[in-house]
C-alpha cells in the first residue's frame, strides 16, 4: 500500500480512460448540482450547461450574481 503522500500520483496509475471517465463523472455531477440550485433561485436549469464552457460559465456566474432573481421580485 502506498503512503498518503503519495495521493497526488495516484492519477499516474489509471489508465487513460479512466481518468477521463472520472473527470466526466465529476464534471456531470457539478452541473447537475448546479442545475439544482439554480431551479431553486428561480432561474432555467439549463444555464448550468454553461458550466462546460469556461469563457461562457464565469460570465454566466457573474450575470446571475448581479441580476436581480425572479424569487427577489415578488418580495420588492
Amino acid at each position: 500500500m502506498l503512503p498518503l503522500a503519495y495521493a497526488p500520483a495516484l492519477g499516474l496509475l489509471l489508465p487513460n480512460w479512466a481518468a477521463l471517465l472520472i473527470v466526466v463523472i465529476l464534471a456531470t455531477v457539478a452541473v447537475c448540482a448546479a442545475g439544482l440550485v439554480l431551479a431553486k433561485v428561480g432561474r432555467n436549469p439549463y444555464w448550468a450547461l454553461l458550466l462546460y464552457f469556461p469563457v461562457l460559465g464565469i460570465p454566466a456566474l457573474w450575470y446571475l450574481a448581479y441580476t436581480r432573481w425572479p424569487r427577489q421580485r415578488g418580495n420588492g
